[in-house]
C-alpha cells in the first residue's frame, strides 16, 4: 500500500474551460468533498431509498500572492474568476502522473471567495469551488 506523500498533489485551474491547467499559487490547503442526495420512496409497505443527485465542492486556501503574467493563477486571478461568475476547469493530482496516481478532472465556478489581513499576519485567501457537471477520475497505468 502506497501513502500519498505532503506537496504532491495540487489543484490546478483553466480559467478558459480545461486545458491549459495552472497551478494556483502560495495554496497552503485544498479539499474535494462529495455528497449524494436520498431519494426517500417509502410507503406504507415499508422504508425505501435510493441514491440521487451528486454534488461536489472544492476548498481552498492559501497565501496572496501577486504574480501577474508568470503563469499561475494567482490571486487576482481567483477574484475576477469570482467576481466574473466564470465556470472554468480544474484538475487535482501530481503535476506529473506516474503510474498508480490518479487525477480529477471537472468544471465549476467559485461559490464562495474571501480575503483576510490581519494586523502582523501575512494576507491570505479562501474560496470554494461548486462543481459543474460530471467529474472524470483517471488512474495512471
Amino acid at each position: 500500500m502506497a501513502k500519498i506523500t505532503a506537496n504532491t498533489y495540487f489543484l490546478l485551474i483553466d480559467p478558459a474551460g480545461g486545458t491549459a491547467y495552472d497551478t494556483v499559487v502560495c495554496l497552503t490547503a485544498h479539499s474535494f468533498s462529495g455528497t449524494t442526495e436520498t431519494n426517500d420512496t417509502s410507503s406504507f409497505c415499508g422504508p425505501d431509498s435510493s441514491p440521487g443527485t451528486l454534488s461536489s465542492t472544492i476548498t481552498l486556501s492559501g497565501f496572496t500572492e501577486l504574480v501577474p503574467g508568470s503563469g499561475k493563477v494567482s490571486t487576482p486571478d481567483i477574484f475576477d474568476l469570482w467576481q466574473d461568475r466564470t465556470n472554468f476547469g480544474w484538475k487535482i493530482g501530481p503535476a506529473t502522473p506516474t503510474s498508480g496516481d490518479f487525477v480529477k478532472i471537472g468544471t465549476g465556478y467559485f461559490s464562495g471567495y474571501g480575503e483576510n489581513y490581519d494586523e502582523g499576519q501575512a494576507g491570505q485567501f479562501s474560496g470554494t469551488i461548486t462543481v459543474t457537471g460530471d467529474i472524470t477520475q483517471t488512474v495512471t497505468p
